[in-house]
């Protein structure tokens, strides 16, 4: 009910409510935001970061490691045409005729000697940078410079891309992005970049440059490299899903159009930036990669307007699609045919004309907002972010603003929005065929249809029993299945060749009445208790055929439906009569599981052991060193002293205990006083664990019960030490209660069958961590516990269990993950005129 009236609310909003109200549009807004801001975060820097002035930044108080990269924009130094060698750049004749230049930019325009230079030539850049000498593995970070250039450290050359001429002819252009690496034992580094450009319309260092550790330069190259590849994956796969959809659906050529559009876009990505297709394509000429990045470009433009066109073809002018489509074929030929030197001024010209498009695009994508076309609004999300990331990195390319390149981001968000539409678009085509499908079919009789549906089903279903049966009836191996009490409910026709039987004579019968004489005692407690406990047992059984001869069989068993109503065992099973020899091996199987099963149970029981004996020593040593320290202190020294034999009858009990547990000695019941013994243990308790460990008495019984004085002890001892080990890491609240109570027939309050009488009720609670309800059926079994190995053996609830049921007593757990755990253990009272035992 409460999901219907939301979906009529979504049904609605989405009908009658502005677009800006439209719940799909604050979707694919909120989206479209959070997916720009991922990709388009790149390495941040420290708003303290020190820049590059006249030629110097100063880094010696900069820790790369903790402090981050350094990006080396700022004034340059810089020596026009000229090539120094890194050995003279710092000798005072050359300081003169430097000038300050901006990094990253280009040169053209600059002013030297009264002259403007344009982008053809070559320079030295120059920069010094006084560092910490300590900081040895650094690395720098280069893209690419217009159009080649050689770089220097301390005059050692590190990089280099292409060949840095002193005219056209003596260089090659080129562009391999790469990280520089190199170790350094010196407090400054002089760094000269010989640059030359005659195969551009820009020349310099026009990309920034990046010095950090080794590490964290391969971290930020890395970074941006899963960027790329994130973005251009993404661009492709929708590129391609579109080619699909225009293949599958012709007539809709919207498809098409953003299908070229993605994979030009994927084609740019690779070609720019990190300029991947480098290592994708180690051959390709500095031409070819520029002319990819040109056409690639002036291709695009032209497909977004015919996307755009076919998307709101009533606001749309053609002929204004008509110019763009023309003015970016010519350009493409215009870059096919002539060389880098001249083409590349004709990007200048097709920026401009694609901002004006944009321009325009923003326009007649708020009229179609404002005349509700379907998919308006949330294309009007994305071209705002595409516009806006495109506005930006054309005035970074022109050196106008230096925030980075965020065009990959918006184009991302933009494809990303008109997925949305996509899928919207065939939803809503999707839901229209539903609904006339469900219209043709009320047409059709009902009677016939329901017919029609059952003789289909009906045949699957014969089909498929049919191939159950045939895969059933024909595997050799034993297949069956039990009750929970191990009675046949079916058998595959394997089952009764080998036991010599009928089907008919199998069913309803128990495994154990086919099993040779001396195994059938291990099939309840083995077989059974195993399978309903753990979920599966496997084994290799002795059965008797009709005819009395004996056979081995090698059987694995599963709990099936284990929580539902009707629980069975599937099991499969395999004749391994060949391979057993005799009975011997078979019983000398057995008694090796036997004797690891007792080596386990010696192991646990061991570990027990030294549980309890290290409980008594703590508190013998505990009371041994305040012994010592109030040695001048008769009366305290004697209440230690008095706390020393009382840990050391204990220890004897102990003993005493594992000589009970190998039946060498019985225990001894008399009537003790539960109040005394519970003080006394208390201190112990008190003296042995963490002071932040808050005890809590509420005594108020004085009655007797008839026990051992050991083993209620041994109660005592491991529930506590058990309810300290839940809150030993923060501390916490330990209440240990002794309380009278009267138990009537009638009343059934504490949820466990004990009969009408008096009964102490010992109630130890702690706010620990608490146990899982999935663990609380299992609390009490012997060897299960949660502790790591060695921690715990499993044993200690258990051997309370077992003491607690020896002395007619019951126990009672409650416990909430987070909340703590409170045992309730509740003991028959005896008359008050019988003599208590000692509890020295």
């Amino acid at each position: 009910m409460f999901s219907g009236d939301l979906m009529s609310i979504y049904e609605k909003m989405e009908k009658t409510a502005p677009f800006f109200l439209k719940p799909v549009f604050f979707i694919t807004l909120a989206a479209s935001i959070l997916i720009f801001f991922f990709i388009s975060n790149t390495t941040a820097h420290c708003q303290n970061t020190p820049v590059v002035k006249d030629g110097l930044i100063n880094l010696t108080e900069w820790n790369f490691a903790k402090d981050g990269i350094v990006n080396l924009s700022g004034q340059w130094k810089f020596y026009w045409n000229r090539h120094i060698p890194p050995e003279q750049i710092g000798s005072q004749d050359l300081s003169s005729n430097s000038i300050l230049m901006k990094v990253p930019g280009t040169w053209n325009g600059y002013s030297v000697q009264d002259k403007k230079i344009s982008g053809n030539g070559y320079a030295t850049y120059y920069l010094r940078v006084l560092i910490d000498p300590k900081q040895t593995h650094l690395a720098l970070k280069l893209l690419d410079m217009s159009s080649s250039y050689r770089l220097y450290i301390n005059g050692r050359q590190m990089a280099s891309s292409g060949f840095p001429g002193k005219v056209s002819k003596k260089t090659i252009p080129y562009y391999q992005p790469m990280v520089a690496k190199f170790e350094n034992h010196l407090a400054q580094l002089d760094i000269v970049v010989h640059v030359s450009n005659f195969h551009h319309m820009l020349g310099g260092l026009w990309e920034p440059i990046l010095l950090g550790s080794e590490k964290e330069i391969r971290i930020d190259r890395e970074r941006h490299l899963l960027i790329m590849f994130f973005l251009l994956g993404s661009i492709f796969i929708m590129g391609t899903y579109h080619l699909v959809l225009f293949g599958i659906r012709p007539k809709d050529r919207s498809t098409l159009y953003f299908g070229i559009f993605c994979l030009l876009i994927s084609i740019r990505i690779l070609c720019t930036g990190e300029r991947y297709i480098i290592q994708i394509f180690p051959s390709i000429s500095y031409e070819m990669l520029l002319k990819s990045i040109y056409i690639s470009f002036y291709l695009c433009v032209p497909f977004f307007a015919m996307y755009t066109r076919l998307l709101f073809p009533k606001e749309v002018s053609n002929t204004i699609i008509n110019l763009v489509k023309a003015s970016g074929i010519f350009l493409s030929i215009f870059v096919l045919f002539l060389s880098a030197k001249i083409y590349t001024y004709s990007m200048t010209i097709f920026q401009v004309l694609t901002l004006l498009m944009l321009i325009y695009v923003v326009g007649i994508t708020f009229q179609a907002v404002k005349k509700k076309r379907q998919g308006a609004s949330i294309f009007a999300i994305g071209m705002g972010i595409l516009s806006l990331s495109v506005v930006n990195d054309i005035l970074c390319a022109r050196q106008i603003i230096s925030t980075g390149h965020f065009v990959p981001a918006g184009l991302f968000v933009f494809m990303f929005s008109q997925a949305v539409i996509i899928t919207k678009k065939f939803s809503t085509a999707f839901a229209t065929a539903e609904k006339q499908k469900t219209d043709l079919l009320m047409t059709i009789s009902a009677y016939k249809d329901e017919l029609d549906k059952r003789k289909s089903i009906q045949t699957a279903l014969v089909k498929s029993e049919r191939q159950f049966s045939d895969l059933f009836n024909s595997i050799t191996d034993l297949i069956y299945t039990l009750d929970i009490k191990g009675r046949f409910i079916s058998a595959n026709p394997a089952m009764p060749i080998l036991l010599g039987y009928d089907t008919d004579e199998l069913l309803g019968r128990s495994v154990a009445d086919f099993m040779e004489p001396k195994y059938k005692s291990e099939f309840d407690t083995g077989f059974l208790e195993v399978a309903k406990k753990q979920g599966y047992h496997e084994g290799i059984g002795c059965y008797l055929k009709k005819n009395g001869e004996k056979i081995y069989v090698e059987y694995k068993n599963f709990l099936i439906n284990q929580e539902g109503d009707n629980p069975y065992i599937s099991g499969i099973g395999k004749d391994v009569t060949g391979e057993i020899l005799s009975d011997k091996k078979v019983e000398k199987l057995q008694k090796q599981r036997m004797q690891s099963q007792k080596m386990e149970a010696i192991g646990t029981l061991a570990g027990g052991i030294a549980h309890d004996f290290n409980n008594i020593l703590s508190g013998i040593f505990g009371y041994a060193q305040l012994t010592e320290a109030h040695i001048n202190e008769p009366e305290k020294a004697k209440k230690h002293i008095r706390n020393l034999l009382k840990g050391a009858q204990r220890a004897s009990d102990v003993v005493r205990q594992i000589l009970t547990f190998s039946r060498q000695s019985e225990y001894e019941k008399k009537p003790l006083k539960l109040s005394g013994l519970l003080n006394e243990t208390l201190e112990l308790i008190r003296s042995s664990i963490p002071s932040h460990i808050v005890i809590k008495k509420n005594i108020f019984s004085q009655k007797m019960i008839m026990a051992d004085q050991t083993q209620i002890h041994q109660v005592i001892m491991n529930l506590c030490t058990n309810a300290y080990h839940a809150m030993n890491s923060k501390g916490g609240v330990l209440t240990v209660g002794l309380h009278d109570i009267e138990v009537f027939e009638q009343e059934n309050g504490i949820n466990i069958k004990m009969p009408a009488g008096n009964y102490i009720k010992l109630e130890i609670s702690d706010t620990g961590h608490g146990i899982d309800k999935k663990n609380m059926d299992k609390i009490f079994d012997p060897y299960f516990t949660t502790k790591e190995i060695g921690k715990g053996t499993g044993m200690g609830l258990a051997m309370i269990d077992g003491i607690v049921k020896n002395h007619n007593g019951f126990i009672k757990l409650y416990s909430e993950v987070g909340h703590g755990t409170t045992f309730q253990v509740f003991w028959p009272v005896i008359e008050q005129n019988t003599s208590p035992a000692s509890q020295v």
